[in-house]
């Protein structure tokens, strides 16, 4: 693996045993290699690539890379210009038929998308392997027809082979006598007898050395020279045109090297997709489906690294409404086992290779972040808890809200009590992540505190404390013991050893039991106040609604009765002027003054008496709302609408049932108005966001404005989107300094804690 974050989950090994399916030992090499990619695309190419695999090992049909030869040196060399020898050249001519025989099966089946797009990808250079074929044959040897110079050459050798036979034969007759032996022997491919020491110089021609006797010598008769430099220059002539053909034929093979280097890529590519399949046959495993929820769910699923004849199968299930999964259990008792299942079952499934198991459905995630094996090293002088820091720093910068986290026995290797604080607030940091998180520990403050946690699946693995020997089964919504005393008394022979740890086992259980009865306590007195919160909160609602629904009814009424009045008063008042219009013109008849009654019409009632008043109203005015004492503040107007301030009261209004006032003289004396001290902490459990987030400013605005330099805000565990939305306020308040979470026996997650400017 080029990725060492998965050496504790033993990937390699996996990725070993699925290579054995491999043909050739390139594949086998570029699977071991392979790497983790969390591009979703990929992944679901992968899965889709191993899907048409089994597909077409379910009908028997099996393809065979084992007879494909590596020639990419071959092919490397052809394209240095350099020649190829002859076997060479039968590979490649051999591996351009595998190309041919693995399209041809492919486009025998047509329900194959992705498989098919790997085989179209196969380029076959037909006219240069026809014209290779026809130069050598199955056997690797040059043709005799590859040329025709090699053809005649081959002719003329055949000719004078017969020619030096005859004449053999007629020299063995001949001369009996002076052979040792009545043999034909060659000597650096000359013909030659072997003849006793007492004639070898009769017959004139070669001497080629002396039997292994020491009586008779190799000897080339004159009569024999001719022909057999005739040989040897047909032999010279018939290399030096082989050497010719190889030259050419490799020229060829230079020209589509590229092409058969890229197909040899896509059978490695094939080789692995079909290595997974046929793994896939052999552990009975099945292709996990991919969601784009965050549910997993593995079931009746195997380690992959057990016998399976011996292995215990588990089914694993993280739902949407849980962050993560704590594991306990005895020691030895399978959890870490448990851990690297449901690591390797991701890991698997990203790159396409089915899982021993029933049925699986796979979430995509960023990473899959882990920390399971000891890193304890004596090179960097790092303790095993300080090598676990190290790593859970690393992880932790990587990791984000779509991220897998598996870490194994949490705070391991230094003193338990702050182990067990500590993994507590990593515990509190993964939870405010968002991530996703598979934990394994011995820690009772740990399990306790995941008790109290809704969103974390507390398991176990199971332990047979008669046999005292782990079963390795996975229990969810469990508690496991360690059974740490009970493994100890087996093995140890001093008894007074355990008695006395029984001791102070029941002294620490009693103390415990009293804190968990005082947090059951605290806890149905928190249950209790949210009841009663919830209660206020609706009755509240209630009373806001009636308020509006009596406010508009007011309103209304206030118009009608307003319009009513008008139409009264104008009418009273057209009815009095004709009165004084009669009264005036008699009057005028006795004194002749016309202006009078010019200057009546003048005068016209109002509909609304405020509306003069009201024309220059603008924002921070003081005005009086009719028919109220209170004099308030105009803070924004809108059209015919003032919202005012009256007494810390935001209120909206007509404008024309407001009053100007005059400004009040400010006293040259300061006056410090006592505000009331808010409260330490405001509850807001059980509200909604949109509903705690206006009750939060406000009751934050109070406290900054008493002085305060720190209060606690309750808003509770939940799913922890309240106290999401809770911090992403707080961090855009312009008085707030900092805040955190409590300590854990301070409220935990449930209570921030928000210090001031």
């Amino acid at each position: 693996m080029n990725n060492d974050n998965y050496r504790g989950l033993e990937l390699d090994q996996v990725l070993l045993n699925v290579s054995r399916h491999c043909a050739f030992e390139a594949s086998k090499e570029a699977l071991l290699n392979s790497s983790v990619i969390y591009n979703p695309l990929l992944i679901k190419r992968n899965l889709q690539m191993t899907q048409e695999a089994l597909k077409l090992l379910d009908r028997d049909i099996n393809v065979d890379f084992s007879v494909v030869q590596d020639i990419r040196y071959a092919l490397d060399k052809s394209l240095k210009g350099q020649t190829l020898n002859a076997m060479e050249l039968l590979a490649c001519l051999n591996f351009h038929n595998h190309c041919r025989r693995i399209k041809k099966i492919f486009f025998a089946v047509n329900d194959l998308d992705a498989l098919h797009e790997y085989v179209d990808a196969l380029n076959i250079d037909e006219k240069t392997y026809a014209t290779i074929s026809m130069m050598l044959d199955n056997n690797g040897q040059i043709k005799r027809q590859a040329s025709k110079l090699l053809s005649e050459l081959f002719d003329r050798d055949e000719s004078l082979n017969h020619e030096l036979q005859s004449k053999a034969k007629s020299f063995i007759n001949e001369h009996s006598a002076s052979l040792q032996e009545d043999n034909i022997y060659f000597r650096d491919d000359r013909m030659a007898f072997l003849l006793k020491n007492s004639d070898k110089n009769k017959y004139g021609g070669l001497h080629h050395g002396q039997s292994a006797s020491g009586l008779a010598s190799y000897v080339e008769p004159r009569e024999f020279i001719d022909l057999n430099n005739a040989k040897v220059d047909i032999r010279d002539a018939k290399a030096k045109e082989i050497e010719r053909l190889l030259k050419l034929m490799s020229s060829y093979i230079a020209q589509s090297a590229n092409l058969y280097i890229h197909n040899f890529d896509t059978f490695i590519v094939l080789d692995n997709i079909f290595a997974k399949a046929r793994y896939g046959q052999e552990c009975d495993g099945t292709l996990a489906k991919l969601t784009d929820d965050r549910h997993l769910y593995m079931e009746n699923i195997a380690h992959p690294l057990i016998d399976k004849n011996k292995v215990v199968r588990n089914t694993y299930e993280l739902k949407n409404e849980y962050h993560g999964i704590l594991i306990t259990g005895a020691n030895t008792g399978g959890k870490t086992v448990s851990l690297k299942v449901i690591g390797l079952a991701v890991l698997m499934t990203y790159l396409g290779i089915p899982l021993p198991c029933d049925r699986a459905q796979i979430p995509l995630f960023d990473a899959v972040l882990v920390d399971i094996d000891d890193n304890q090293s004596l090179e960097s002088s790092l303790s095993t808890f300080s090598s676990q820091l190290v790593k859970l720093n690393e992880l932790f910068k990587r990791m984000s809200d779509k991220s897998l986290i598996l870490i194994d026995e949490l705070g391991n290797g230094t003193d338990p009590k702050q182990a067990q604080a500590l993994s507590i607030a990593i515990v509190d940091k993964l939870l405010m992540s968002s991530c996703r998180f598979v934990l394994t520990t011995h820690f009772e403050e740990l399990k306790n505190y995941a008790l109290t946690c809704h969103d974390i699946l507390v398991s176990s693995v199971s332990f047979d404390s008669a046999k005292l020997m782990p079963t390795y089964h996975y229990l969810e919504n469990s508690l496991g013991s360690s059974n740490a005393l009970e493994i100890a008394a087996f093995y140890l022979d001093d008894k007074s050893l355990i008695a006395k740890a029984e001791t102070y086992l029941k002294e620490n259980a009693a103390k415990q039991e009293k804190m968990m009865r005082e947090l059951e306590k605290k806890l149905a007195e928190n249950d209790k106040l949210k009841a009663e919160l919830n209660t206020l909160i609706q009755e509240n609602e209630q009373l806001k609604t009636q308020y509006e629904e009596k406010y508009a009814a007011f309103e209304a009424k206030k118009d009608e009765l307003l319009k009513n009045y008008n139409e009264r008063l104008n009418n009273f008042i057209d009815s009095q002027k004709k009165e004084v219009k009669k009264l005036l013109a008699s009057w005028n008849k006795e004194h002749k003054n016309p202006d009078i009654l010019n200057k009546l019409d003048t005068y016209k009632v109002q509909e609304n008496k405020q509306e003069l008043s009201n024309e220059n109203l603008k924002v921070g005015d003081d005005v009086r709302m009719e028919n109220a004492e209170q004099v308030g503040t105009i803070i924004a107007i809108n059209g015919n609408q003032a919202e005012i301030s009256l007494n810390g009261l935001r209120v909206k209004t007509k404008l024309s049932s407001l009053t100007k006032m005059p400004k009040q003289k400010v006293s040259n004396k300061t006056h410090f108005e006592r505000k009331p001290r808010a409260k330490k902490e405001v509850v807001l459990v059980g509200m909604r966001v949109e509903e705690a987030l206006p009750l939060m400013e406000k009751y934050l605005d109070d406290a900054y404005a008493s002085k305060m330099s720190q209060v606690r805000i309750v808003h509770g565990i939940g799913t922890g989107t309240l106290r999401k939305a809770i911090h992403e306020k707080l961090k855009k308040l312009r008085f707030v300094k900092e805040y955190h979470l409590a300590d854990y026996y301070d409220g935990g997650s449930a209570v921030t804690i928000v210090e001031f400017k």
